[in-house]
């Protein structure tokens, strides 16, 4: 399994549960052919929604659009929904 993080162009609020940074996780499961693509906190590792890329990798504008995606998902969390 292969794993890169990406520095998007939208701002990436910091995690619900401990505070910490985070960032766009995206691993590749050359198995299953298939790109994960999630937004992960550094301190806890607390994660946002997945989504399933299969695509082909070079397709940008499919990877772009799940990575939007993930952060939205992830931005829209409160503490308070996970207390």
């Amino acid at each position: 399994e292969r794993k890169r993080e990406k520095m998007p162009d939208q701002d990436i609020k910091r995690c619900p549960f401990c505070g910490g940074a985070a960032a766009v996780s995206i691993n590749h499961s050359p198995s299953k052919s298939a790109y994960y693509i999630r937004v992960k906190c550094f301190g806890c590792g607390g994660q946002g929604r997945t989504y399933k890329n299969n695509e082909n990798p070079s397709n940008d504008s499919v990877s772009e659009r799940m990575i939007q995606s993930a952060i939205e998902a992830w931005n829209m969390r409160t503490p308070e929904a996970h207390a």
